[in-house]
């Protein structure tokens, strides 16, 4: 793609991501060589970092302006998720199920469903804040923190709106 020019990241911030992305793999390369780092090691690092870049350039062409697109991402995402817990759950999972299994794709259907366009008013504040208080209760307290954060951005936000809608009557 990026050879026939078929990356599409018009926006600036798809450019510096790529850009800072490339620097960071050119500055991985010479630091592996320089340290004479095990081949093992630098072909795991060099293909992480180009994957990396390659996701976000198919998923920015594929996504970037088609809401509808990134919707239906995400629900796979979910559904994925989900499925892969399912069918081989890793060893984390056992001792710990909402914290390495469930907390991720059950936030993010909540999120998605707070999102849709039906989602008026208090409700989606209420829903995300919610999942967030039940993720902390289950263990995953980073996903419930930033749970909680998104909740109070999201609440200060139509607060702000209320408020200056308010002046402008």
């Amino acid at each position: 793609m990026a050879l026939r020019g078929n990356i599409r990241t018009a926006t600036p911030v798809g450019k510096r991501f790529l850009v800072l992305g490339s620097l960071w793999l050119a500055s991985q390369c010479v630091t592996d060589m320089v340290r004479h780092t095990a081949f093992a090691d630098y072909a795991r690092e060099w293909s992480n970092i180009g994957l990396t870049l390659t996701n976000f350039a198919v998923l920015w062409t594929l996504l970037y302006g088609r809401p509808q697109r990134l919707l239906l991402y995400g629900w796979g995402f979910v559904v994925g998720a989900l499925l892969s817990l399912s069918i081989s759950p890793n060893d984390f999972v056992a001792g710990y199920p909402w914290k390495f299994g469930f907390a991720y794709p059950v936030t993010l259907a909540v999120f998605l469903l707070a999102s849709e366009e039906k989602s008026r008013g208090s409700w989606p504040i209420a829903m995300v804040a919610m999942i967030g208080i039940i993720n902390i209760g289950l263990g995953s307290r980073n996903t419930g923190g930033s749970c909680l954060a998104a909740a109070s951005y999201l609440l200060i936000t139509q607060l702000m709106r209320r408020r200056h809608d308010g002046f402008q009557a």
